[in-house]
């Protein structure tokens, strides 16, 4: 199915239903498999719960960068951030894993339908958190 701009405003849409805190971009260094990509991540995630003081949902586009076929290449929206700024946030990725941006997610600055576009991508592969509900729920 063709990514139209009808389906990715409407993608946009449904993911603007969630309470995001941050919207990032994240890159390794040096070529990994999927899985230690994967591990690595979420080992990121546990440090910023314990740095945050609880859960962290998110939504996760893997796909490999452009340039560097063999270096996946990661866009995050994440939710239930409670404590810490971006440079708190990124701090440990890039001084162990390589580079990256996080930002205060804005609603109606477009990550949502950025991230949307990401995930119609035949070539990403999409991960939900397991608790990642909208906020209405």
């Amino acid at each position: 199915m063709p990514n139209t701009p009808e389906i990715t405003r409407a993608g946009g849409d449904w993911l603007y239903e969630y309470k995001w805190n941050w919207y990032g971009t994240l890159t390794f260094e040096e070529p990994v498999t999927r899985r230690q990509a994967l591990q690595r991540f979420n080992r990121w995630i546990l440090k910023l719960e314990k740095v945050s003081g609880g859960r962290i949902e998110y939504i996760l586009v893997m796909k490999n960068h452009k340039q560097i076929g063999s270096i996946p290449h990661l866009n995050i929206l994440l939710s239930g951030v409670k404590n810490g700024n971006p440079l708190t946030l990124l701090y440990e990725w890039i001084h162990t894993i390589g580079v990256g941006q996080i930002i205060r997610y804005h609603p109606g600055q477009g990550a949502s339908h950025y991230i949307n576009r990401k995930l119609a991508d035949k070539n990403a592969e999409v991960i939900f958190s397991k608790g990642l509900r909208p906020a209405h729920l």
